[in-house]
């Protein structure tokens, strides 16, 4: 079972941030989950999704990264908000067996949320 403690509140509370800039249009239950992503950031959250049921954080968020790289426009700093809730709700446990941890989650979201604030 996930833990909600102040990490797992942080990441939430800036994601709820993240919404406001990259969803502009989005009512206040927006869910991540339901949205419908554009075509190549659709094909970034489907590659991501399968490397986190694979546990393998560590990939997904170089993969992640090197598409933001690439990527001129919102979408995948879309999907990276979308990630790190992903990651956020996974048991800090699985994480750590995997390599991984909550507070490279919440530094994650809070590069994601550097590089939203810079642009």
């Amino acid at each position: 079972m996930v833990r909600r403690d102040h990490v797992f509140e942080q990441v939430e509370f800036i994601s709820k941030l993240l919404y406001t800039i990259l969803f502009p249009k989005k009512s206040k239950d927006f869910n991540i989950n339901d949205y419908k992503f554009d075509t190549a950031s659709l094909e970034l959250k489907l590659r991501l999704s399968d490397l986190i049921k694979e546990n393998n954080f560590n990939k997904a968020e170089d993969l992640l990264f090197e598409s933001i790289d690439n990527d001129k426009g919102q979408g995948s700093l879309q999907v990276a908000v979308w990630f790190y809730l992903q990651l956020n709700n996974i048991d800090e446990e699985i994480l750590e067996k995997n390599d991984f941890s909550k507070q490279e989650v919440l530094e994650g979201i809070q590069e994601i949320e550097k590089i939203v604030m810079s642009s």
